[in-house]
This record gives C-alpha cells, sequence and structure tokens, in this order.
C-alpha cells in the first residue's frame, strides 16, 4: 500500500513539474536559452585564450585533488582515533 502510494506521488510530482513547465513556456525557454547563450560565450572566451582554459583546467584539477587528500587524511585520523580508543578501553578492561 505504501508504495503503491509512493508510486502515485512521484507521478503527480512529475505530471505537476512537466504541467509548471509548459504553463511558463516562455519563462523556461528564456532561461535556457539564456543558459546556453552564457555557455557559449564561455568557451568562445576559452577558445581565444588558450592560456586561461589551461590555468582554469590546472586550478580546478588542483582543487579536486586537495579536497581528495583532506577527506583521505580526516579518514585516517578517524581511524587512528578508532584503534586508539578501542586500545585504551581494551588495556582497561584487563584485570
Amino acid at each position: 500500500e505504501r508504495i503503491k502510494w509512493a508510486k502515485s506521488f512521484d507521478w503527480k510530482e512529475t505530471a505537476k513539474k512537466t504541467n509548471e513547465i509548459f504553463k511558463n513556456y516562455d519563462k523556461q525557454y528564456e532561461k535556457i536559452t539564456k543558459y546556453i547563450s552564457d555557455f557559449q560565450d564561455v568557451m568562445k572566451q576559452y577558445a581565444r585564450s588558450p592560456k586561461d582554459f589551461i590555468i582554469m583546467l590546472f586550478l580546478s584539477l588542483s582543487k579536486n585533488f586537495l579536497n581528495y587528500l583532506k577527506n583521505l587524511i580526516i579518514r585516517i585520523l578517524r581511524m587512528h582515533t578508532q584503534n586508539s580508543m578501542y586500545c585504551l578501553v581494551k588495556n582497561t578492561l584487563q584485570p
């Protein structure tokens, strides 16, 4: 019964969103064309200046790498802390 309700809810939400798009078609069309135009302008700028593209690519990859390192260090520290707490508890429980 619960699954049927969830499916009908999803169908109603989808229908509502679809109706909203068609109801505000001009507004949605303007939003999409502006997004595409902005994207094309950025790509043209990168095509004119490959140096900017390379710099942005390097910065983006650097940011992702540093974020990966940060998460890795946090994971290692958590594992170390959990192991230390386990050893501490284990040692205090022994007679």
